[in-house]
């Protein structure tokens, strides 16, 4: 197996759970693992838009990346029998 190529063939139980949380509502991608969120996005179960912040230490009118589930990661969810 060549260098940066993972065995798992699906994200881990903890990617899931944060693909479960983004399902509900999304939140900043800076708030999990960017290893968990690219594997996320990669998989296609979630992807990134940018919308205002919710830190009150930023400007307003400041964007950060937030991250959703996509319709592929909803089934994937229910596939799993993780309730959103």
């Amino acid at each position: 197996m060549s260098p940066g190529v993972h065995k798992r063939t699906r994200p881990s139980t903890h990617a899931m759970e944060c693909l479960r949380q983004a399902a509900t509502k999304p939140f900043p991608a800076q708030e999990i693992n960017f290893t968990v969120r690219d594997k996320l996005v990669l998989f296609g179960f979630a992807e990134l838009y940018e919308a205002p912040s919710p830190y009150k230490t930023h400007r307003p009118g400041t964007t950060v990346t937030f991250i959703r589930a996509t319709d592929v990661g909803r089934a994937e969810l229910e596939k799993e029998g993780m309730k959103v």
